[in-house]
C-alpha cells in the first residue's frame, strides 16, 4: 500500500488461525477478484450482484450523470445542500462531509454547507425554517435532495413533506431546485417524474450502507465542494486489494482477524478513531457492521443470532471518559485504532509557545505544534495496549483527505464482505428491520 498501511503485529490470535479462516472463503475471494479486475481493465460496468457496489468507484458514466445533475441545480448563490435521508442514505455522505469540512461552522468561505435530515425532528425542522428567514433570500440559494433506495422511508417522507411546503409557502415553485435519489423502481422515482423533479439512480442491487461511492454520496459532497476524484481514487485504491495476494490485502486480513477473535466469543469491535473529525467514519462502520454481520440465520437458515457489537471511540476525548475501562474492565473487545501519522512526521500546524500560561505538568509543551501532542498521546496508548496485552490492529491513513476517506471506507466494505463470508451470514439483507417499520405503519393507519 503506497498510501495507507495496515498493522496487525499485536492482533492477539495466531495466523495460522486467520489464514484458517482465509483459506475457507476460496472461491469467494476469487469472485471478488475476477470483478475488480474487470473493472480495473476498463471493462462494462455491470451491477449484477450486491458485491457489485465495489465497482462504483470505477463508473465513469456514474460520475457523469453525477457531474451534470450538479451543473444543473450550482449557482453562484448556493449557500445550503440539504440532504433528506437516513442510515445508508445519509451516514456516508455526512461522514466524509464532517471529516473533510470539521469546522464548517467556524468557516467563512463560499463553500455550499450540507444540512441532512435523518431521524424526524420536530425542532430541528423549526430551527432550520428560522435558518432560511433570516439567512436564505432566494431558491438559488439551496438545494434539496432527497435520499432513499426503497422510496418508503417514513422519516424521509416526513422530513421532505415537511420541508417542501414550508420552502414552498416561501420561495412559490422549488421543483427544479429538488434532486430525488432513489432506485429506478420505486415509488419515490415515479413521483418524481410525474412532479417534474430531477432524478439520480441506485443500482439496484448496491444496498444503502454499501452506497456512499453512488450517487447518494457524490452527488451531495460535489455541491459541497468535496474532491470527489480524490475520494473515488483512493476507493479505487482500496477496492484493488480484492486482487491482491492475500498477504497484501489488507481487508481480508483484518477480516480473518475479526473472524478469530469471534470464533473466540471476543463479539465487541471498538473502532478507536484518533481524530475527532472522523465519528461520522465511526458512525457509518457501526452501520455497516450491524447490519451486515448481525442476523437471526445463517445462508441456510439455521437460527444462530450472529453478530459483532461496534462500538465507537474518539481520541483523544473518550480516553478521558473509557480507558479505564478499557484498560482495567473485562477482555472482551478487539480495537481497530485508526489514526493519521503526519503530524508525527511533520512539523507542522500550531506551535505551542515557549512562554506558558499554566502549569506543564512534566510534558515538556514548549515549541511542540498541537499534532505532536496528539501524536504522542496516541503512541502512548499503543504502547499501553501491548503492556496490557490487549489485542489490536492499527489503519494509518497519514492524513485525512478525500483520498485517505475514500481508501479507508471502501477497504472496510470489503473487509464486512469478507468476513460475513466466513461467518456464513448474508451481509446484504436485514430482515428483522422490517419488523418494525410494519409494526409503525399499523400505528400511523390506525391514527387516520
Amino acid at each position: 500500500m503506497e498510501y495507507g498501511q495496515f498493522s496487525y503485529d499485536y492482533a492477539g490470535v495466531d495466523k495460522k488461525t486467520c489464514a484458517g479462516h482465509i483459506e475457507r472463503i476460496g472461491s469467494y475471494r476469487v469472485f471478488l477478484r475476477d470483478m475488480v479486475e474487470r473493472a480495473q481493465a476498463g471493462g462494462e460496468i455491470a451491477y449484477t450482484a450486491p458485491e457489485s457496489s465495489l465497482l462504483l468507484p470505477f463508473d465513469a458514466r456514474l460520475l457523469g450523470r453525477v457531474n451534470d445533475a450538479a451543473k444543473r441545480v450550482r449557482t453562484p448563490r448556493l449557500k445550503y445542500v440539504i440532504v433528506v435521508g437516513i442510515g445508508g442514505s445519509a451516514l456516508g455522505t455526512q461522514a466524509v462531509y464532517d471529516a473533510c469540512r470539521p469546522s464548517a461552522a467556524l468557516r467563512t468561505d463560499a463553500a455550499p454547507r450540507i444540512i441532512i435530515f435523518d431521524t424526524a425532528s420536530e425542532r430541528k425542522l423549526v430551527d432550520f425554517f428560522h435558518l432560511i428567514s433570516e439567512r436564505v433570500a432566494s431558491k438559488d440559494e439551496f438545494v434539496v435532495n432527497v435520499v432513499s433506495k426503497s422510496g418508503k422511508t417514513v422519516e424521509t417522507i416526513a422530513n421532505f413533506e415537511a420541508l417542501f411546503a414550508y420552502l414552498t409557502k416561501r420561495f412559490g415553485d422549488i421543483s427544479d431546485r429538488v434532486v430525488v435519489t432513489t432506485d429506478d423502481e420505486s415509488p419515490l422515482h415515479r413521483t418524481a417524474l410525474e412532479r417534474g423533479f430531477s432524478t439520480l439512480s441506485i443500482p439496484h442491487p448496491v444496498g444503502g450502507r454499501y452506497s456512499v461511492f453512488s450517487a447518494v454520496g457524490l452527488f451531495p459532497l460535489m455541491l459541497a465542494g468535496i474532491d470527489i476524484p480524490a475520494l473515488l481514487e483512493g476507493a479505487r485504491g482500496a477496492a484493488g486489494f480484492a486482487a491482491e495476494p492475500s498477504e497484501k490485502n489488507s481487508a481480508l486480513q483484518s477480516a480473518g482477524i475479526l473472524m478469530a477473535h469471534y470464533a473466540e466469543g471476543i463479539r465487541i469491535h471498538n473502532t478507536f478513531l484518533f481524530a475527532p473529525e472522523m465519528r461520522g467514519v465511526g458512525d457509518w462502520y457501526a452501520q455497516l457492521v450491524g447490519e451486515s454481520l448481525g442476523k437471526e440465520k445463517d445462508m441456510e437458515g439455521n437460527i444462530v443470532h450472529a453478530g459483532i457489537t461496534p462500538m465507537t471511540s474518539i481520541g483523544t476525548t473518550d480516553l478521558h471518559s473509557l480507558a479505564q475501562l478499557y484498560l482495567g474492565g473485562p477482555r472482551d473487545k478487539f480495537t481497530t485504532f485508526v489514526f493519521g501519522t503526519a503530524p508525527l512526521r511533520e512539523r507542522k500546524g500550531v506551535v505551542l509557545p515557549d512562554e506558558r500560561v499554566l502549569p506543564d505538568s512534566g510534558f515538556h509543551l514548549a515549541g511542540k505544534c498541537v499534532g505532536e501532542v496528539f501524536s504522542a498521546i496516541f503512541e502512548g496508548v499503543r504502547e499501553t495496549y501491548i503492556e496490557h496485552e490487549l489485542p489490536f490492529t492499527v489503519f494509518d491513513i497519514r492524513v485525512i483527505d478525500e483520498f485517505s476517506l475514500g481508501w479507508l471506507m471502501q477497504g472496510k466494505m470489503l473487509e464486512v464482505m469478507y468476513l460475513a463470508k466466513m461467518m456464513n451470514v448474508n451481509a446484504f439483507d436485514q430482515p428483522n428491520v422490517e419488523v418494525y417499520k410494519a409494526r409503525a405503519r399499523e400505528r400511523l393507519r390506525g391514527g387516520e
